[in-house]
């Protein structure tokens, strides 16, 4: 939840930024414009013609090329504490899953002792051979 706060955040910042620096544009004409814009360019459709061609083409560019590092920095790190996350829950499980397929194993020689009487368990026979 925290990344996405950061990346809304940086949307809206950069939002405001390139609204006011280029309000003409139909990019960053409004709100729905701009930030269908700025996700474009989370997901890797950087489209600097669109603050190119105008008078604060080098501000444009400058500021589209931080945004674009930022972001991709910002979603880089989201995928790496997600996948962070998962590693932990797996690890932390694994302990008890290796526990519960012990105990069915067993159980399983249980039973199949309790049916067949000269069945010998196949930790009994590698102790009766070393």
């Amino acid at each position: 939840m925290a990344f996405l706060f950061v990346f809304l955040m940086s949307m809206l910042g950069f939002g405001i930024a390139f609204h006011s620096l280029f309000p003409d544009r139909p990019e960053f004409a409004g709100p729905g414009a701009t930030f269908l814009t700025l996700f474009n360019a989370a997901l890797g459709d950087h489209n600097f013609a669109s603050v190119g061609d105008h008078t604060y083409q080098h501000v444009g560019v400058t500021t589209m090329a931080v945004y674009a590092m930022l972001v991709t920095i910002i979603l880089f790190n989201l995928i790496v504490a997600r996948m962070s996350s998962t590693f932990e829950k797996i690890h932390d499980n694994a302990h008890e899953q290796w526990s519960m397929v012990m105990a069915k194993n067993v159980q399983d020689c249980l039973l199949i002792c309790e049916k067949v009487p000269s069945y010998e368990p196949p930790h009994a026979a590698l102790s009766t051979m070393l």
